[in-house]
């Protein structure tokens, strides 16, 4: 989903980074429909992926990598398979990320014909766990509680300003505020964030959160 996407990707870049990232969004050239500068100023990161949906709708993925490249936030594009304006295309990006699972061909002996590398003896079938979803998180974020921040800032690791700004941006609503808490944790944990990892972090006993809440995490 594209807004998820946006929202991810931007969520992922530091203050200072966010206001870079719009000053070179109003310098970007060959972009007809600008987004006016008045609707930039103090623009939250939620607002800033709706204006970009608004203004640049289809290309938004491909706006948001033109000015990561300004930024520079390169790894975003490589983790989001973006195509920036050297970059590979995002089809092929994904296919590339794609072949890091499939096995290589080995060296073949000339003289025996035979594959000169054990290999196959070493192989790591341990099964690879998926990430944590946003549907997981969703479901979390429902049953949270009042007690999202102390969870978010002593067990998450989530800074208290992310916090005080998650706060700012939805101020009415308790669901998305859990969701993007959330959402930050999983964006800094990268691989490990994994369904059981969270589950681990959250059934600790001094953790003010109904363990009934986190079952569902060990069945994923």
């Amino acid at each position: 989903m594209v807004r998820g996407t946006l929202l991810r990707i931007l969520d992922e870049l530091t203050d200072e980074e966010l206001r870079t990232f719009v000053f070179f969004l109003q310098e970007l050239p060959g972009q007809p429909d600008r987004i006016p500068r008045g609707k930039l100023e103090n623009v939250s990161r939620v607002q800033l992926a709706e204006l970009l949906l608004k203004y640049h709708p289809g290309m938004e993925l491909n706006v948001t990598a033109q000015v990561l490249e300004e930024v520079p936030r390169r790894d975003l594009l490589r983790k989001y398979h973006l195509r920036g304006q050297e970059g590979a295309p995002r089809a092929e990006a994904a296919a590339a990320a794609g072949s890091h699972g499939q096995e290589q061909k080995l060296p073949v002996s000339e003289e025996t014909g035979e594959t000169t590398s054990r290999m196959n003896d070493l192989v790591d079938t341990t099964p690879i766990q998926r990430r944590v979803s946003e549907k997981d998180l969703m479901k979390l974020a429902k049953n949270l509680g009042k007690n999202w921040r102390a969870i978010g800032i002593e067990y998450l690791g989530v800074a208290m300003s992310r916090i005080e700004q998650i706060e700012e941006e939805n101020p009415s609503n308790a669901v998305m505020r859990n969701f993007y808490m959330l959402n930050v944790w999983k964006n800094c944990e990268g691989e490990k964030a994994t369904p059981d990892r969270l589950y681990h972090i959250l059934s600790q006993e001094e953790v003010p959160l109904d363990q009934d809440v986190i079952e569902f995490l060990r069945s994923s």
